[in-house]
């Protein structure tokens, strides 16, 4: 458990963030005004609605023996030697490019839908990810709104008998010894005799008596009521009923002096609960697997500690493809740019498909697999010029390399469908959601410090637009 130590410093005095916690927290924030499109470099974003829709509109693309701009060969050319590069790959087992479980075929290559090593995850998540999520919600319940479990007395949410029954007792009803039944209340008039307070029947004065029903009193009237004779008489109420064995029973017959026996949980508001966490697909040549796997464990940990904490989840995985050497075919002129894909793993409402997820952002025979051949079909789609070299992966946060992030694709493509931006790119306060984005996370440590921002920043920002909402409506 070394690999937790220091977890809780952070929620714990998160009004007190070091300056590299504060620059994380800054990295984090979104920017208050978007650019213009026109500044940006071109780019085309096509969202799917799943990993299957994306996997048809690629296997839709064949391409064929087109010749590409700037005096290119052939796309089907380069496409048969990627796919050849790939059948190379497997059979001097690279596990750079495949990563673990090596496969065995090509074909098993281009079949595969699912993570295959599913042993190291599930060591991964019971050692490091579930005790690093537990840790933060136990350490940090207050900072975190965390649902907590609370009693009230209006009857909301799950009875709780064994704490009612610590303060049992018999309701106490009116029997008329005349009538052989019980009356109501009002029904009756209390007088006071020999220094005793006595009971009767407003009607006829006929005497009543203040008694539990018993169980099966119908049943077991004749016995009940020479009982309540005996108890009207003053007699003990209990060692009369134990004696002509009665029990107490009946409809409302029983009550509990512990009024708070309702167990709910009690819910902080999130004017923000619906967070959308993007993920990017692929890596540098310089990853391995061992490094590569990181970024899907990731996005597990953080959707397990935002679901418990009470917020809706929504997971996209996107890539992006610089085309190098002015390579972005804009209606017949060459210049640079970027195409990016994206598509959901995980909709709002949905359960969560490890296997799924873990093959698109975990699993290296997906990336160097097939993307590396989607590359190629993207380039014959729209008619790029792509060289052997296949350009280069796009970063996340980073611009300065090609001119734009999947960062601003996502805020620019996203973003204003959200209404997290109005039509001029201004960010606004009145959108439900937070987005988050992660990639190349390429170990157990920086694991761990993004699931602390990002639980950190939700609690944060849900905590400012509270307030917000409080001082608008103080008069």
């Amino acid at each position: 458990m070394d690999k937790l130590i220091g977890l809780k410093n952070l929620y714990m005095a998160k009004k007190q963030l070091t300056p590299e916690e504060k620059r994380r927290q800054a990295l984090l924030a979104l920017p208050k005004q978007l650019p213009p499109v026109d500044s940006l470099p071109k780019y085309t974003h096509t969202p799917l609605r799943s990993q299957k829709a994306y996997f048809d509109f690629f296997d839709a693309i064949v391409p064929n023996n087109d010749r590409m701009p700037k005096n290119g060969g052939a796309y089907d050319t380069l496409y048969r030697s990627q796919v050849d590069e790939t059948a190379s790959a497997v059979r001097t087992r690279d596990e750079w490019r495949f990563g673990k479980p090596l496969p065995n075929t090509l074909q098993e290559v281009l079949d595969r839908t699912t993570f295959q090593d599913m042993v190291e995850y599930q060591r991964i998540y019971n050692d490091v990810i579930k005790p690093m999520v537990q840790n933060i919600i136990q350490d940090s319940k207050a900072s975190l709104d965390l649902p907590t479990l609370k009693y009230n007395d209006r009857g909301l949410g799950s009875f709780d008998f064994a704490k009612a029954s610590m303060g049992l007792v018999a309701v106490d009803k009116y029997f008329s010894l005349h009538e052989e039944d019980f009356v109501p209340k009002n029904e009756v008039k209390t007088y006071k005799e020999g220094g005793k307070f006595k009971y009767k029947l407003i009607s006829d004065n006929t005497p009543v008596v203040i008694v539990p029903e018993v169980k099966d009193f119908k049943k077991l009237k004749d016995v009940a009521i020479k009982a309540y004779k005996e108890i009207y008489e003053g007699a003990n109420i209990f060692k009369t009923l134990k004696k002509y064995n009665l029990r107490v029973g009946g409809k409302g017959s029983i009550t509990s002096t512990i009024k708070k026996s309702y167990i709910a949980k009690e819910i902080f508001p999130k004017p923000k609960n619906a967070i959308r966490l993007f993920v990017k697909i692929g890596a540098n040549s310089g990853i391995e697997y061992d490094e590569y796997k990181w970024t899907g464990f990731t996005a597990i940990g953080i959707a397990d500690l935002l679901t418990s904490l009470g917020y809706s989840v929504c997971i996209i995985g996107i890539w992006g493809l610089s085309m190098s050497g002015n390579g972005y075919n804009d209606k017949g002129v060459m210049k640079a740019g970027m195409r990016s894909f994206s598509f959901i793993i995980k909709g709002f409402g949905e359960t969560l498909d490890t296997p799924s997820l873990l093959y698109t952002f975990s699993d290296l025979s997906f990336f160097r697999g097939k993307v590396f051949l989607h590359y190629i079909k993207s380039a014959f789609f729209y008619k790029d010029y792509i060289s052997g070299s296949l350009g280069s992966t796009a970063y996340m946060d980073d611009s300065s390399s090609h001119g734009i992030s999947l960062k601003q694709i996502i805020l620019q493509e996203y973003g204003k469908k959200d209404s997290l931006y109005n039509g001029t790119g201004v960010l606004g306060q009145s959108s439900q959601f937070l987005y988050y984005m992660i990639g190349d996370i390429n170990s157990e440590a920086e694991m761990a410090t993004k699931l602390l921002d990002i639980g950190l920043n939700v609690v944060n920002e849900n905590a400012e637009a509270r307030e917000k909402i409080f001082t608008q409506v103080q008069p």
